[in-house]
This record gives C-alpha cells, sequence and structure tokens, in this order.
C-alpha cells in the first residue's frame, strides 16, 4: 500500500513535522535506520549514492555520511546521537556539511509508533535555528527527497516479509 509523506512547517515557527506510515513493525523500521548495511540502500536522494564513514547508532554514538551525486559532487552530514531507545525514538543532531559557509546543526527526533495491522507511524521533529534556515532546507527539494528515500525503504522492507 502506499502511504504519502507529509511534511508540515508553520509559518511563524522553527520546525518542521514529517509524517509517513509504512507497512512493517518499529523494529523492522528501526532497524533500517539504525543500521549502516541498511541505512546505505534507502536513505539518498535521487542520483546519488550513500558512502557512511561512521554510523554508531547508540546514545552518545556519531554519524558521518556522505551523498556523492552521479555529476561528481558531495556532500555529507555529521551528527551525534543523543539518545538512542530502540525501537522507539532517535534524538540526533545534523549538520549539513559542503557549503562555503558553515551551517548550524538541527536537532531531530524520530519517533517509531505501532499501530494496527503490523503498521508504524514514523514522526521526524526537525528543529531548526530560525524560519529562514527551516525556508532552506524545505525549499531544497526535501519533499521529493523523503519520497524518494522512503519509496526505496518500502522495496527494502518488503525483502523481509
Amino acid at each position: 500500500m502506499l502511504h504519502p509523506t507529509q511534511i508540515i512547517a508553520e509559518e511563524g515557527q522553527h520546525t518542521i513535522f514529517i509524517e509517513r506510515k509504512f507497512d512493517a513493525r518499529p523494529e523492522q523500521l528501526f532497524t533500517l535506520f539504525t543500521e549502516a548495511d541498511l541505512f546505505i540502500q534507502w536513505s539518498k536522494p535521487d542520483n546519488t549514492t550513500l558512502e557512511v564513514k561512521s554510523m554508531n547508532c547508540q546514545t552518545g554514538g556519531s554519524f558521518l555520511w556522505h551523498h556523492i551525486h552521479a555529476n561528481g559532487s558531495r556532500f555529507s552530514f555529521y551528527g551525534v546521537y543523543h539518545e538512542v531507545l530502540s525501537p522507539k525514538s532517535i534524538i540526533r543532531t545534523s549538520e549539513f556539511r559542503g557549503l562555503p559557509d558553515k551551517l548550524l546543526p538541527v536537532l531531530e527526533v524520530l519517533q517509531f509508533e505501532p499501530m494496527q495491522d503490523q503498521q508504524t507511524k514514523l514522526s521526524i521533529t526537525i528543529y531548526c535555528p530560525h524560519e529562514a534556515y527551516r525556508d532552506s532546507m524545505l525549499n531544497s527539494g526535501m519533499q521529493a527527497h523523503f519520497d524518494h528515500s522512503f519509496a526505496l525503504l518500502d522495496t527494502l522492507l518488503k525483502s523481509f516479509n
């Protein structure tokens, strides 16, 4: 079943709310967010590959991954896992690297909520430093990125069944 990705950003706020249902149990979905060999198979914009340099998904751990575009350009994300509660939630910071100016990190809260019929609702709240920062993230193709990545994630989840 196709589940749409909802992205909500209320005017005057610094937050982005992302919500999506998946046909999987929370434990299955959580694993795809925390195991590097699985994460690289779905968490990438279209026409890119994902290279995970480090991914220690536990409280106090950190990550560094690079997206490499088909044209050779690359950009990176670095962050710290502040709290990882399997299979319920992940709280992490994420810092975009790849632009001439340094950007401030954002705080991301991911929640995996069990639902009926072996489904899970994923809720992601992203706290940005200010509204213009948030709007820049939204206008960089966020909807297309999540639609593409979550379609890959759905395909990967089918292989678990």
